[in-house]
């Protein structure tokens, strides 16, 4: 992790593995696939987020064949060690203002976000919402700063926007702490 506890590239693609085992076992074929798919959609091809192979997890205990074989075509799952490791990732802050791989981070925080206790689920989306509103915030002051143009228009999209997920965010926090 960075000094700031946010997740590098490399804790990244652990995260993505560790998080699809948490779903269920899966061959390591489609795990590797899997995880690339959805890497390569949220930022495109990126030499940084080249993960490392699945085998270092193997060799590291977090990730193990359900059947004991290798293979392609082989069930793996998740060990308690990786259980832990996952834990670990999906409880680590995000970075401001948010680049693709924050933008990674987030989607794999959301997509995982069921897997967490209660307590954590809540406290994960109101990391969320703040960092929202900090980047909420930081785009109103580039705003008032009197752009105009083309720049203006996008400034005044992007804070829209941002300003949507902040709302929606807000619903998300009131319904985890309702359910801790």
């Amino acid at each position: 992790m960075y000094g700031d506890k946010s997740l590098t590239p490399a804790e990244t693609m652990r995260l993505a593995v560790l998080g699809a085992l948490t779903e269920g076992e899966v061959s390591y074929a489609d795990l590797a696939t899997g995880v690339r798919h959805f890497v390569e959609r949220m930022v495109g091809p990126s030499l940084e987020l080249l993960g490392s192979s699945l085998e270092v997890l193997r060799l590291e205990g977090l990730i193990e064949a359900a059947d004991g074989r290798s293979g392609d075509q082989v069930p793996m799952r998740l060990t308690p060690a990786g259980r832990d490791t996952f834990e670990k990732l999906m409880l680590a802050t995000l970075r401001a203002p948010m680049n693709d791989i924050q933008r990674l981070v987030l989607a794999l925080k959301l997509r995982f976000l069921d897997q967490l206790s209660p307590e954590d689920r809540a406290d994960q989306i109101d990391l969320l919402l703040e960092l929202t509103e900090t980047e909420l915030a930081r785009l109103e002051d580039l705003r008032r700063t009197g752009a105009g143009g083309m720049f203006a228009d996008w400034l005044d999209q992007e804070v829209a926007h941002t300003g949507k997920r902040r709302a929606w965010l807000q619903t998300c926090l009131e319904r985890a702490e309702a359910d801790v």
